[in-house]
Formats: C-alpha cells, structure tokens, sequence
C-alpha cells in the first residue's frame, strides 16, 4: 500500500506525459510521484549525470554575429569533447511562444547540451534542458537531482521532478502539432516558473534528438602508391578563355597537374573549348542540380530539421540567401572527388596532393611550389588576403582554394555526406566557411596558410550569390573586387623580379588561426632577408 500513489514503471515504458501531483500542485492526477527500475533507462541518465556533469554551451553569441567566432570554435570544442567522451550531444533550443516552424527567427536561445549516453530526448527535456533553463547560468556543467530511495524496495528508486513535459499533452496543443507535423522528437516541452499547471507556463523549448558528429577514422592512412598532383574544380559552368587559359598558365602548368571537373550549367561545346585549353584535363562530368524536394530527402529528416531551426547560409538554397546554392557545390566536391579516385583506381597509384579551386579563379602569378607544403595540413589562403579586407574574429576557411594531403581529402571533399547522415558539427547561422572551419577543426585536421595570389571574376557573364549588391563601379571591372587587383598584381610583379620569394614560415604550426604558415620575404641584398606578410 505505501506505493498505492506511485506511478511504477518497468523498464521499457516510457515517461508519462502528462504532470503528476509532486510536479504540478493543480493537476487532477491520482498519482503523486513517479518510481521507476534502477535499470530503466532514464534512472541510469540521471545517476550517470551525477558522475558525469552536464555541460553546456551558450550559443547566443554565435546567433548573435558570424563575428563571434570565439563562440563557434567553442561549441565544435564542446563537440570534440562529448564524442571523445562518448557523450550524446543534445541542441536545447527556446522558442519564443509555441510556435509552428523551426526557423532562427522563432529562437530566443540556443545551447548545445553533452550528456550521459543513456540519456534520451525525453530526459534532457524533462530534466537536462530545464534544469539549465531554470538556472542563473548559462556557462559550465550542472548536475540534475538524484533518484531518491523508493516506496518499491530494492532495485527502484523514486526520480525527482520533472521541470518540463511534452506540450502535445494539452490538447489543443496536440491538434496543432498534428497539423504542422514536427519532424521526429522536435514536438516543443513546456516549463513554468512557478507553481501551478506546467503546461500554463512561460517557457517552450524543443530538444533535437541526441546526434553524433564525425570522428577522424573519416580520414585515410597514409602510405601506398602516391604520385603526381590533381586539381579538382566543381560548381556552376563560370567560364570565359582568358580566365582558363590563366589557370593552364598559372596553376596546372607549373605543377604539372592533372584536372577533373564537375560542372552544372555546361554543355557538350563547352566542355570541347576547357579540354582544349587545359591539355591535362582527365574528365569532366556534367551533372544537374538536384530540385529542393530531392535536396530534402537526401538528408536524415532528424539532422534537417536541426539544420533548418539553426539557420544557414551554409545549408542554401533551402536556408539563407534564395540564390545561394552551397548544397549544390557540396555534393558536386563529393562528385569531383569520386571522379579522381575511379583514375587512381585505374592506374593503381594516388596522388600525392589534391588541390580543390575554382573555374572563376584569376592567378595573378605561379601557384607556389608543392615542396614548401607540409604534408600534415589542408592549406588555404586567409579570405582577407584574396580580398584585402581584414575580417577579426570569424571562425572561417577561405573555401576558394585549398591544397590538400590525399589522406586528408574526404575531411575536404567529404562535407556533402557529412550533412547527409548528420554527422556534420552544425552552429547557428553558419555560412559556408564557418562550416568548412567546423568540420576540419572537429576533424581535428591542421590548418596551413598561404598568401593569395588569385581572386575572383567578376560574375558579369554567370550568376553569383552577392551580384546584385555590388556597386556599378564594381561591376565594370573583370576582377569581382577591384581594390584587390592592384595589391595582388604588385605582388606577382615582385616576385617576378626576384624581390619576393616563397619561403616556408618559421611559426606556421597550429590550428586556423594560429598562423599563415607560407609568407613571402623581401629580398635585402646580401643573402639575407627581412619578413614580410601582407
């Protein structure tokens, strides 16, 4: 009779959700408090988040500014370390009001929760995000209640409170989720700050389903056959002779590489002129867009559905900028990629280095020497380098070009299949580069930097994502940011006269932004040489 009051589960039922009387002083319920197996499953999260904290980490800042990039580099840490510690990572997002799409707009907050792997979405609502939400802090680890001794005896133990229930348990509620049909375990939670009905409360908030991110056994070993250079270029046809013939000239010429391409947008003559001005030119693959229905189901529902509630340029067209098209470019560097190794497979041989550019691209001298480029690193150039505009405080890869250990190319190429199984470490409002940079950080794969020597066409002749916001002076000109074209072209005039020389930097280790790793020197006179990065 002492458990006559106690809801008693077994180990395979689910929580109830609805309040009962402990959690909810007016609720008409029978039963007061809730005791469940020691082995069920939310027993075992809350005893092993007694041992293992939870930790959070705000994500206001990175929703705030793509300028915070402090904040991003701190939620892929954050990231890195739950995997590592075979944590169940659980975004916990606040909505403002219940609302009926999961859109950036509909959050007041974000946080991204490492729990204890037994933990399931119901309990990082019930008991995780709402003790985190009901908190003063928004930083470090917490630990919810503990599991009391029961009225059942031995091997049940009586759960505290719950802060938070399901919100499809009104009724009225239920009828409206039913018409927008959340995605699998994204139904909102309700919390209240005081007494009374939970469900009157004033707070909603939804937890994605606890999600995993990709580890380094993505990446390839070493050793083998390994010969030669590929370049591989992928996107939309953006073509014109004197751009292509720039890039034989500067680019696949002096290092002897060979090129694959895969384009959209191009057809049968324009795939004859690039064959004819790129003599190395292996394949070239045309390929179609996929339409957004068909974007939509190539990508794990419950992983879409966290894309789309943090928002990004990054998962464009279907969020972000209409004209933007990064979903598309991704899965045709997953294309090139595949078109490479079918030739290494023919030959029985890899190459030794992969670089990845761009058709649009304007060298304004020689690609640098492979042999400056350590071979434990992807390299790129800074973005304010190929632009000439100084960005402080982005968490970002320049994804104009990169040059790439062949063990290291599906951290590279690989992003597409990343966002399609929901392995990839999204943050909130990413763009393009800020993935990139998530993706190789978690990866923990180093970063290298180079100085630019190149920048973008003007895209007069194609579409582009930002062309109907350059200035009328900036479309006359063949470079798409003309105030580059005059630092870069007295670069290339110096080194061509010997006063500027390759050279590896001294202090080029380390992640991102911890160095450019190859600089140009200013030749002295005398043998020797006086730095100089600009």
């Amino acid at each position: 009779m002492a458990c006559a009051a106690a809801l008693v589960l077994n180990a395979s039922q689910p929580l109830p959700p609805y309040p009962l009387k402990h959690e909810c002083g007016e609720c008409q319920v029978f039963y007061d408090r809730l005791v469940l197996p020691a082995r069920h499953p939310s027993v075992r999260c809350l005893w092993k988040a007694q041992r293992q904290p939870i930790e959070a980490v705000d994500a206001a800042g990175a929703m705030a500014s793509l300028q915070n990039g402090h904040v991003r580099k701190q939620l892929v840490q954050h990231m890195l370390r739950c995997r590592q510690r075979s944590g169940r990572l659980f975004w916990s997002m606040k909505l403002r009001g219940l609302v009926t799409s999961l859109r950036p707009e509909q959050l007041m907050e974000a946080f991204l929760l490492c729990a204890p792997s037994p933990c399931s979405s119901a309990d990082a609502s019930a008991w995780l995000a709402s003790t985190y939400l009901a908190g003063d802090s928004r930083t470090g680890a917490f630990r919810p209640a503990a599991p009391q001794t029961s009225c059942a005896g031995n091997g049940f133990l009586e759960v505290p409170p719950r802060l938070a229930f399901p919100a499809e348990s009104q009724e009225a509620i239920a009828n409206l989720l039913r018409e927008t049909a959340p995605p699998p375990g994204m139904s909102p939670s309700i919390m209240s700050h005081g007494p009374g009905h939970p469900l009157a409360g004033q707070i909603s908030f939804f937890v994605a389903p606890g999600f995993s991110v990709a580890g380094r056994e993505i990446l390839e070993p070493t050793g083998g056959c390994q010969r030669g250079t590929a370049a591989l270029f992928a996107g939309a046809w953006r073509f014109s002779e004197r751009t292509a013939a720039g890039i034989h000239r500067h680019l696949l010429r002096p290092l002897h590489a060979r090129a694959f391409a895969v384009t959209s947008g191009a057809d049968r003559q324009d795939e004859h002129r690039l064959r004819r001005l790129w003599p190395t030119l292996v394949s070239i693959k045309r390929v179609q867009d996929l339409s957004e229905k068909e974007l939509r189901a190539s990508i794990k529902p419950a992983a879409l559905a966290i894309y789309e509630a943090l928002g990004a340029g990054a998962l464009s067209p279907l969020r972000g900028n209409p004209a933007g098209a990064n979903l598309h470019s991704l899965r045709k560097l997953m294309i090139v990629l595949e078109l490479a190794q079918d030739y290494e497979k023919q030959r029985g041989c890899r190459f030794q280095w992969l670089l990845h550019s761009r058709l649009d691209m304007i060298w304004v001298t020689n690609h640098p020497p492979l042999a400056f480029f350590d071979k434990s690193k992807i390299w790129t150039a800074p973005l304010w380098g190929a632009r000439g505009v100084e960005l402080d405080n982005r968490f970002i890869v320049n994804d104009w070009h990169a040059i790439v250990p062949r063990q290291m190319a599906k951290a590279y190429w690989g992003r597409w299949s990343l966002i399609q199984k929901g392995l990839a470490p999204w943050t909130p409002v990413s763009e393009p580069g800020e993935l990139l940079a998530s993706t190789l950080s978690l990866l923990q794969v180093p970063i290298g930097r180079f100085e630019a020597i190149f920048c973008l066409e003007n895209c007069h002749a194609w579409t582009c994502q930002f062309k109907s916001w350059l200035p009328p002076e900036m479309r006359r000109s063949r470079w798409r940011w003309p105030d580059s074209r005059k630092r870069l072209a007295g670069l290339a005039m110096a080194l061509s006269r010997g006063e500027l020389r390759w050279v590896r930097e001294a202090e080029g280790e380390g992640f991102l932004e911890s160095g450019r790793g190859l600089v140009f020197q200013r030749s002295c006179g005398h043998g020797s040489s006086e730095p100089e990065v600009r």
